[in-house]
């Protein structure tokens, strides 16, 4: 999101390569958190549809198709994240790893609430999961719910933030 205003963050990743001579660095023209971006290891790469919304000038299709290359991705999964009313991220980041994390190849944590705003987004990425194939065909992604609570926040301090609801879980 901010990284652009913030070169040394992008510059760091190719100094470290550039002190071992035979460790590429790749550029990506997308702006990406590491937060949201999660892999299973067996091709599946998982983020939200927030990766698209902070990369307008790429179509959802070329957002893939980049994810794919650069990370050896076979399919991309962009699940929806809890928003505003003006789609801003309520969570403060809109990031994958605040109600969903993946532990082993075919297990999943996702975070569950009884917080009125994050409840769809959590339930939905449960089922997704588990009618997700992973593994043998048939089988699914084992769904393991973990506590989650939401607190309303604000920064007065923060330009970036206005207020907003944070969703604290086990997942991130």
């Amino acid at each position: 999101r901010r990284y652009r205003e913030r070169p040394g963050d992008n510059a760091l990743p190719c100094t470290i390569a550039s002190i071992y001579e035979d460790w590429p660095c790749y550029e990506l023209e997308l702006i990406i958190d590491g937060g949201n971006l999660m892999s299973d290891g067996v091709g599946n790469l998982f983020t939200t549809t927030r990766t698209y919304d902070w990369n307008p000038d790429f179509s959802p299709e070329e957002v893939n198709d980049l994810l794919k290359i650069y990370f050896g991705a076979e399919t991309i999964h962009a699940l929806e994240y809890a928003k505003d009313p003006q789609g801003k991220p309520l969570d403060g980041t809109g990031h994958i790893d605040m109600f969903a994390k993946i532990v082993d190849p075919c297990i999943v944590i996702v975070a569950k609430t009884e917080s009125e705003v994050f409840t769809e987004i959590t339930q939905a990425a449960a089922n997704y999961f588990a009618n997700l194939e992973c593994g043998a065909p048939g089988d699914t992604y084992q769904v393991f719910p973990t506590k989650a609570w939401s607190v309303w926040y604000t920064d007065p301090a923060s330009p970036y933030s206005p207020p907003f609801t944070v969703l604290y879980t086990y997942t991130n």
